[in-house]
């Protein structure tokens, strides 16, 4: 892949248009060219001059293609990177293996367990970072009005499900009326209200029926001021006597 020629700004002289050029090559090459270079000077020093330089550089870009020639640069960071552990892996495996010692055996084993790790989370991070991003999901609200006199109870889990095990007890009797209760009358007697209905008559009851009769008071007794008779005559006037 060779860079395009960008637009050259207005203004510049022919020295600086040179020197703008060059530039743009050197960031090309820090863009597209820099994982393969990694990989050469890591890699390299395990195969040896089996693999020349360039080999790398048409390795990557084929990785990449492969990958979807992804254009975002963090997404084109994260497959080279994921190249880069893969090979290092297998680099530190070899120098496990041509250890002299076994203090560098186990140090060049424990590198590259660390490392495989690494290469896990790295390719899990380019998973994730690929998904689409998810929707918002929200929930509307709306505000009920309750009546001025009605009433709202809370009900715990154990209340309902005693109502629905009385419900189901209801269904499986064979009448399905529901039980009437009577309520208890009221042996008081109320006070008579006012209003357009008729009063009805209300039995009272005798507050002195059980009270012990008064003893009779000592002394003379003080004869009535005067008894009346009120008697009708034969015609139909009324004689008061004494």
């Amino acid at each position: 892949m060779s860079p395009q020629p960008p637009p050259i700004p207005d203004g510049l002289t022919p020295e600086e248009e040179e020197t703008f050029l060059q530039l743009h090559g050197y960031a090309f090459n820090l863009k597209e060219k820099t994982g393969a270079a990694y990989l050469s000077a890591t890699g390299g020093a395990s195969l040896g001059d089996n693999v020349p330089a360039q080999a790398f550089d048409f390795y990557m870009q084929g990785l990449l293609k492969e990958a979807g020639q992804p254009t975002d640069p963090i997404e084109r960071m994260l497959v080279e990177q994921i190249a880069l552990a893969h090979h290092n892996i297998g680099r530190l495996y070899l120098l496990a293996a041509g250890a002299e010692t076994l203090v560098q055996a186990a140090t060049y084993n424990a590198a590259a367990v660390r490392l495989v790790a690494e290469f896990r989370r790295t390719a899990l991070s380019l998973k994730k970072y690929r998904e689409p991003p998810a929707a918002k999901h929200f929930t509307v609200v709306k505000q009920q009005n309750l009546a001025q006199n009605q009433q709202v109870a809370l009900i715990t889990a154990e209340e309902a499900d005693q109502q629905r095990f009385s419900k189901q007890c209801d269904s499986e009797l064979t009448s399905n009326k529901a039980i009437e209760h009577v309520p208890q009358q009221n042996i008081i007697s109320q006070p008579q209200t006012r209003g357009s209905r008729e009063t009805e008559p209300v039995e009272a009851q005798r507050a002195n029926a059980r009270r012990p009769a008064t003893p009779a008071r000592r002394g003379p007794v003080r004869p009535p001021v005067a008894v009346r008779d009120w008697s009708e005559d034969c015609e139909g006037e009324d004689e008061i006597g004494s």
